[in-house]
C-alpha cells in the first residue's frame, strides 16, 4: 500500500516493501512532482483517502495508491495507468451488500423497499463507479412551487448556468430574467418557492416540495429522507397557486420551459377534467422532444371513491396522443398492493402504478408562518406521491444510459414490474402492467435489453409450414414451402395411430436450428418426440403418467434465457389443467396448475416475450367446458396476467399462442376462439387492450380456430397461421394487418379432421 498526500509541490508515500516504493518514486517522476518517505503514523486520524488501485505489468500484483482526500480518483487513476511499468489503474470502488442510506428518517420509508429500490441503488452505485461517470439528469417538478432552500433538497436545485442570479438582465436570452433556478408561472416571477396569497391551504404549498422530495431528495446526507434518485438535479416549475389550483397556460409554459431548458422527465402530479388542445400539444411537443412524462392519475371523487378513466377520462394522464404512449400515468397502492380506494383507475390512461399511502417527505419549510414550522410531514397519501416514485427511477435509467428514447425509458419500465392482478381480482387490466420494480428496471437498463417501439427487428424467417393431420389420417407430419410445395413428410407415430398429432417447432437443443415436437391427441398416451427437420428421432419420452389417453398440446420457447427451447405440454380435455415444462432430455423443470384442480377440460399452451425482457412467458386457454380466460405465467408457475378474450359466459375454450405482430421487439398474445364460436381470431396487445380481429374462415364454420405465429418473411413482423379444428385441412396465413396473404389446402379431397399448422426455419 502507499499513500501519496498532495500539496502544492510534493508527494508524500509511505510503502510496506521496496518494489511499491520504487514504482511510486517512478509514479512521483510521472507527476513530475518531488517525493518524501514518511512513516505509518502519520496518517492516522486523518480523512479517508482517495484510493487507486494498480495492476503491475507481467505480475498479478495490484497495489493500493492511497492520495489526499481531496484528488480525484479517476484522474490519479489516469496519470497512473500512463506509466510504463502500470498495466492499469482505476479507482477503488466501494462495494456494498445494498446501498441503504443514512438518512434519519429513511427507517419510516417503508413504500421504497415496496418498490424495491435498494437493491436497485446499489445497482446503479456500482455502475457508475465502475464506469466512473455520474451524468447530471433533470427531473422537472410542474407543481405549487418548490422550496429551493429545503436542506434535503438544496444540493440538488437545477441551476440554469447560462443565467447570472440576481442581475436584472435575461442573460441567455429565453424571455425568462434571473430564471437561476426555475421560474413561477403563476406570478411570473424567477422565484420557484410556494408563495402566500390570501387565501391557501397547508397541503398545497407544501405539495410540490413534497413531490420534488420524494422523487429527488439528497441521499445519504444524515437529513431526514432519501429521494428515489438521489443525485438527481430538481428543475422548480410553479404553475399551481397556494390552494393548488393552476390553469392550462402555466402548465404548458411550464412543460415549454422544460423542454428548452433540457429536463430530462417531467412530473405532474396534478389533474383537471377538461381535455386541452394547447395542453396536447405542449404534451406532443415534450414526446417528440424525447422527454419522460409521468402524472398522476388523479383522486377520488366527492364519494371517496376512485374514478374509471375509461369512462371519465382526466388530464394530463390521458393525453396519450397520435396512437402513442406519450405520457406514463401513475395509479396508487395500498402496503398490500390493493388499490387505493381514492385512486383513479382505467386500462387506457393508467401505466404503472405505485405505492402512496402514509408518506412521509420534505414540506415547505417557514419557521415565522404558523403551521410551517417542520421540515418534514408525514401521513401523505394520493395519487400525486406515487407519480414521483415512478419519475425517480425513470431518472435513473435516463442517468445510466443516455441514449435512450423516452418510449424506451416507459417500456423498461412498464416491462420491468410485478402484477397486481392477484391482489386487485376487480380491476384487472386498470393498474397498468403492475407495481414499479425498480430493481429490475435497473437491471434490465444495465443489462441494454431494451427496443425502440416502431423499429421492426429482421430475423430469421420460419418460412415454411409445418403440419400435423387431425383425426382418422396416419399421424404424418408435413413440412412445406408456403406455396404449397412438399418438402418432406415423415411418421410420428406408429401407423396404425388415428388420433391428431400436435406439432410446435424450436431450438430445443441450442444448435441454432428448429427442431420438430410432437404430442399425441386425444386416444394416444402422453407421448413426445423431438425429431431434426428431415424427420430423423432425437429423443422421446413421456409427459404424464402413461395411462393418460386424453391427448397433450404442446409449445416450445426460452423460459430460462439459457439460449435453448423449454418444451411446454398441456394435458387436453379429460386431464387436469395440467402444466409441465421439460428441457430436451425429458426432465421436468416446472409443473403447475394452470387453473382450478375441479376444471376437466384441459390446458392449451403457447410461449411468447410479453414484456420484452428476452425471456419468454407461458400463455395459457382453458380448454372445451372453460370460459376465454388467457393466463400468464413465468417458469416459476408465478402469474403474471390475465383476462377474458371473448365473451366471459362462451364455454368453447380458446386457443393461443403469440408473435410480435407489431415488430416492437414485444409479443402479442393471438387468441383463436374454440369450438362453437365464429371462427375470431383477435391480437393483444399491453395492457390486455385488443389489437385487432378477424375471422379466419367463413362465419358459418364454428369448430374452432387453432392459432399460430412466425416471422415468414424475416421483416420483423410476425404473421398469423390458422387452422380448423374439424372440416377440410385449410390453412390461412395473414399479415399484422389482419389481411389473408396465403391460403394451402394441406390435404386434398372430403378430408374433414382439421389440421394443425405451425410454422418453421429451415
Amino acid at each position: 500500500m502507499i499513500l501519496i498526500s498532495n500539496t502544492l509541490n510534493n508527494f508524500k508515500i509511505k510503502t510496506n516493501n521496496f518494489f511499491s516504493l520504487g514504482l511510486a518514486l517512478a509514479t512521483g517522476g510521472l507527476f513530475f512532482l518531488s517525493l518524501q518517505f514518511v512513516a505509518a503514523q502519520d496518517i492516522q486520524g486523518q480523512p479517508k483517502p482517495t484510493e487507486v488501485l494498480v495492476k503491475i505489468k507481467d505480475t498479478e500484483r495490484v497495489e493500493k495508491f492511497l492520495f489526499s482526500p481531496e484528488l480525484d480518483a479517476s484522474l490519479m487513476a489516469n496519470g497512473l495507468a500512463e506509466h510504463e511499468s502500470v498495466e492499469y489503474a482505476e479507482p477503488n470502488y466501494e462495494f456494498n451488500l445494498a446501498a441503504f442510506p443514512n438518512d434519519p428518517l429513511f427507517g419510516r420509508q417503508s413504500y421504497l423497499q415496496q418498490i424495491k429500490i435498494g437493491p436497485a441503488w446499489s445497482k446503479e452505485l456500482i455502475a457508475k463507479e465502475s464506469r466512473a461517470t455520474n451524468p447530471e439528469v433533470t427531473i422537472a417538478i410542474i407543481d405549487s412551487g418548490t422550496d429551493i432552500d429545503h436542506p434535503d433538497l438544496i444540493v440538488n436545485i437545477w441551476e440554469n448556468t447560462d443565467e447570472i442570479s440576481g442581475d436584472g438582465i435575461d442573460n441567455d436570452s429565453n424571455g425568462y430574467i434571473d430564471d437561476f433556478n426555475g421560474w413561477d408561472f403563476i406570478e411570473g416571477s424567477p422565484d420557484p418557492n410556494p408563495k402566500f396569497g390570501s387565501f391557501f391551504t397547508s397541503e398545497a404549498m407544501s405539495h410540490g416540495t413534497v413531490v420534488a422530495g420524494l422523487a429527488a431528495a439528497s441521499g445519504n446526507n444524515k437529513i431526514g429522507i432519501a429521494g428515489v434518485s438521489w443525485r438527481t438535479k430538481i428543475m422548480p416549475l410553479r404553475a399551481l397557486d397556494g390552494q393548488g389550483r393552476g390553469n392550462v397556460l402555466a402548465a404548458v409554459r411550464a412543460i415549454d420551459y422544460a423542454i428548452a431548458n433540457g429536463a430530462d422527465v417531467i412530473n405532474m402530479s396534478f389533474v383537471g377534467n377538461e381535455f386541452s388542445r394547447t395542453f396536447a400539444d405542449a404534451i406532443r411537443r415534450a414526446y417528440e422532444a424525447n422527454v419522460v412524462m409521468v402524472a398522476a392519475s388523479g383522486n377520488a371523487n366527492s364519494q371517496n371513491v376512485g374514478t374509471d378513466l375509461d369512462v371519465t377520462p382526466a388530464y394530463p394522464v390521458c393525453y396519450d396522443l397520435d396512437g402513442q404512449n406519450m405520457i406514463i400515468g401513475v395509479a396508487s397502492l395500498s402496503s398490500a398492493n390493493t388499490r387505493s380506494s381514492f385512486s383513479n383507475y382505467g386500462s387506457d390512461c393508467i401505466d404503472i402504478s405505485a405505492p402512496g399511502e402514509g408518506f412521509i417527505a420534505p414540506v415547505f419549510y417557514e419557521p415565522s408562518r404558523s403551521g410551517f414550522t417542520e421540515e418534514y410531514g408525514s401521513g401523505w397519501s394520493g395519487t400525486s406521491v406515487s407519480a414521483p416514485l415512478v419519475s425517480g427511477v425513470a431518472a435513473i435509467v435516463r442517468s445510466l444510459n443516455l441514449e435512450l428514447g423516452n418510449s424506451q425509458v416507459r417500456d423498461l419500465l412498464l416491462n420491468s414490474t410485478d402484477s397486481v392482478e392477484a391482489s386487485n381480482p376487480n380491476f384487472s387490466g386498470k393498474l397498468g402492467t403492475g407495481i414499479v420494480n425498480a430493481e429490475r428496471t435497473i437491471t434490465t437498463t444495465l443489462s441494454g435489453v431494451t427496443n425502440t417501439p416502431g423499429k421492426p427487428k429482421a430475423g430469421v424467417p420460419q418460412d415454411h409450414l409445418l403440419t400435423g393431420l387431425g383425426f382418422g389420417e396416419f399421424p404424418h407430419i408435413k413440412i412445406s414451402k408456403l406455396n404449397g410445395e412438399p418438402v418432406r413428410s415423415f411418421l410420428s407415430y406408429a401407423e396404425s395411430f388415428g388420433g391428431s398429432v400436435r406439432v410446435a417447432a424450436g431450438d430445443v437443443d441450442g444448435d441454432g436450428h428448429d427442431e420438430i415436437i410432437t404430442g399425441a391427441g386425444p386416444g394416444g398416451g402422453p407421448h413426445i418426440r423431438i425429431f431434426d427437420t428431415l424427420g430423423n428421432l432425437e429423443n422421446q419420452f413421456f409427459a404424464y403418467e402413461t395411462s393418460l389417453r386424453s391427448g397433450v398440446y404442446v409449445a416450445t420457447g426460452d423460459l430460462n434465457g439459457n439460449g435453448r427451447d423449454e418444451i411446454i405440454v398441456g394435458a387436453d380435455k379429460g386431464g387436469l389443467p395440467r402444466l409441465r415444462v421439460f428441457d430436451k432430455n425429458g426432465i421436468v423443470l416446472a409443473e403447475f396448475l394452470a387453473y382450478g384442480s375441479n376444471f376437466p377440460g384441459g390446458v392449451r399452451v403457447a410461449a411468447g416475450d410479453i414484456d420484452s425482457d428476452g425471456i419468454k412467458e407461458i400463455i395459457t386457454g382453458a380448454g372445451p367446458g372453460g370460459g376465454p380466460h388467457i393466463r400468464i405465467f413465468n417458469l416459476a408457475g408465478e402469474l403474471k396476467g390475465q383476462f377474458f378474450a371473448y365473451n366471459e359466459n362462451s364455454s368453447g375454450g380458446t386457443f393461443v399462442t403469440a408473435g410480435d405482430v407489431k415488430g416492437d421487439g414485444r409479443d402479442e398474445v393471438i387468441v383463436g376462439v374454440g369450438f362453437g364460436g365464429l371462427p375470431t381470431v383477435r391480437v393483444f396487445g399491453r395492457d390486455w387492450k385488443r389489437l385487432s380481429e378477424f375471422f379466419a374462415y367463413e362465419p358459418q364454420y364454428t369448430g374452432g380456430v387453432i392459432v399460430e405465429a412466425g416471422d415468414v418473411d424475416g421483416d420483423g413482423f410476425a404473421e398469423v397461421v390458422t387452422g380448423r379444428i374439424s372440416g377440410t385441412a385449410e390453412v390461412n396465413i395473414f399479415n399484422r394487418l389482419g389481411l389473408r396473404t396465403i391460403t394451402l389446402q394441406i390435404r386434398n379431397g372430403d378430408w374433414q379432421g382439421g389440421v394443425r399448422p405451425s410454422f418453421i426455419g429451415l
